[in-house]
């Protein structure tokens, strides 16, 4: 190894034992936090490329989507029943219709509205594990419809927690 990439190597980790930063190395399953820094150990095994260290990541469990509001308080249905009692309720509050009586399932008009959008599409298949949205071939799932869709007076295609 060239002292150019030798030095590369161990300068961040040289400046981070300054700065008071947790050092890592890999053991060949996970990382480790290096409990006494040695920093001549330290530099042996960068320049011997006998062990692999980082900077520990400050939080090492970041989750990857953090909930919204709306994902606070609603879920995405478990099941086609559950999607259609939803929007007869929904149209039942919003539209002041009380107690109705309601077509056959396959006429319940679903209309979902596109995040951020003003497209608006019909329901047109409503399917135990999911729906068909417009004129599209492939049925989307209830975890896509909850996350991409919202019913047309904005509340979302979901439960109440």
């Amino acid at each position: 190894m060239e002292q150019k990439e030798i030095a590369k190597k161990m300068l961040p980790v040289i400046k981070a034992i300054a700065d008071g930063k947790t050092i890592q190395f890999y053991n060949g399953k996970e990382w480790v936090t290096e409990t006494s820094v040695n920093l001549k150990e330290i530099c042996n095994d960068i320049i011997a490329n006998l062990a692999e260290y980082r900077i520990k990541p400050d939080n090492e469990f970041k989750p990857k989507n953090k909930l919204t509001e709306t994902q606070k308080h609603y879920r995405p249905f478990r099941d086609s029943k559950e999607l259609i009692e939803t929007y007869k309720k929904l149209l039942e509050s919003e539209f002041g219709m009380g107690l109705v009586h309601y077509p056959a399932v396959d006429n319940l008009n679903i209309w979902v509205r596109l995040k951020g959008t003003e497209r608006e599409s019909l329901v047109t298949e409503i399917v135990p594990y999911g729906v068909t949205i417009g004129g599209n071939l492939d049925r989307t799932g209830f975890n896509v419809l909850f996350k991409d869709y919202e019913f047309l007076n904005g509340s979302p295609c979901g439960c109440w927690r």
